[in-house]
Order: C-alpha cells, then structure tokens, then sequence
C-alpha cells in the first residue's frame, strides 16, 4: 500500500481487511461496485428478445452505504421488537446458499467482514447490509445502469422499462423477517467492488493483488 496520505488508495483485498479490522465494532462505509445484472431472455411485457435492444447485456456502477461487521440475527431481532413483534427472539438465521448439495448452505463466515462458498476456493464476498428505505429495501445514493455493447446510459423511462421487465428477478421481502421495515443483507462478491470509502479516505481495489489465505473451514 502506497500513498496512506492521499485521498485515494489503492490497496489489495487483504489491506483492505487489515485496515477494516483495526476498527471496532460495526461501522458504516460508502461502497462502489459494477455489476452486471442477469436478464431475462426476452421482455415481460412485450416477449421482445433480450438480445436485440441489449446484445451485450447491462451494466450497473452503483454507489451506495453499507454497514459492516454486523450482527444479522441480532438486527432482525430487535427490529422485531421495535416493532412490537409477540416473539422477537424466534427468529434464527438460515445457511447461506442452501441447495440440494448444501441443505444446511454452502456459505462460511471468514472473519468479520467475509463469506465464502464452499465451492467457490478464492472467491469472496463482503458481508453488507446495505442502506434502506422505510419498508427496507436497500436504496443507492446514485447509480448508472448502461448498454455494454456501446456505453451508452439507459435513463427513464426506459430504465423503467428494464428493471420492471428485463431483470430476471424483482426484488423481494425476506418474509420470515415477519417485519414492516426489512432488515436487508447481501453478499457482494469482492471482485465487484471497485472502491471503499471510510474514514474520509477512498480505498481503491486491487483485484491483482494479495488476498487473504482462502479456507473452507474459516474463523
């Protein structure tokens, strides 16, 4: 790592975990990622094939908070019983990536700010929960969806348009919350993440660089 005095910094996935970890507790940063979301084959409401206004697909650079290195069972609880729920403490945390193969779920925590898919060796993800409206649906500062095949941006009402009816999947309440306000969580794979910004610094990262030791059987 280089430049610590700068106001971005370009550091490798195990700084940036050596710099989370020197602070305590949870804590809250801005994140920036790039993504490309899944399509379905052809639109919802007019079955006009995918391919031929999106031949590339879409692209998603999205800037948004987060919170990290928390306690995802211990939120839902007391939301719970912010919300006056007859038994908060009933609600317990499933395995991450459940499937046939994994019944109980192939996710793993590693370390505080971590998981891992038992079948994925050197992949991770940062353990979020993003920033939420009032019924919990996680919300961005701002973000720019765009055609891959020329860069161009796709703003109103087709934007609309896209999300409604070309995304392969809407997004959804997490029901057995049995909550009014949601408490969102995600696992967002590290190689999406182009930046991380605490403490007034931005932290750029370096896909090429060193990460920590990957292991199935993490702490």
């Amino acid at each position: 790592m280089t430049g610590v005095m700068d106001a971005t910094v370009k550091v490798s996935l195990a700084e940036m975990i050596e710099i989370l970890d020197a602070r305590k507790g949870a804590m809250i940063v801005s994140m920036v990622t790039d993504t490309k979301p899944k399509l379905l084959a052809k639109s919802r409401a007019t079955s006009e094939p995918t391919s031929e206004r999106y031949p590339e697909g879409i692209g998603r650079l999205a800037f948004g908070r987060h919170m990290l290195a928390t306690n995802y069972e211990a939120n839902v609880q007391a939301q719970r019983e912010r919300e006056e729920h007859a038994d908060p403490q009933e609600f317990k945390v499933e395995g991450l990536w459940k499937s046939k193969a994994h019944p109980e779920g192939a996710g793993r925590r590693f370390g505080r700010f971590l998981v891992i898919h038992v079948d994925k060796p050197g992949v991770f993800y940062f353990r979020t929960r993003p920033d939420s409206d009032e019924h919990g649906r996680p919300v961005k500062i701002r973000d720019r969806w765009m055609r891959k095949h020329d860069n161009s941006e796709v703003e109103g009402d087709e934007l609309d348009d896209l999300k409604e009816n070309y995304l392969s999947s809407k997004p959804n309440g997490q029901s057995k919350q049995q909550l009014a306000r949601e408490i969102p969580y995600r696992a967002c794979e590290v190689a999406n993440v182009k930046s991380i910004t605490i403490g007034g610094i931005t932290y750029e990262l370096d896909h090429d660089g060193e990460t920590p030791e990957w292991t199935a059987d993490p702490a």
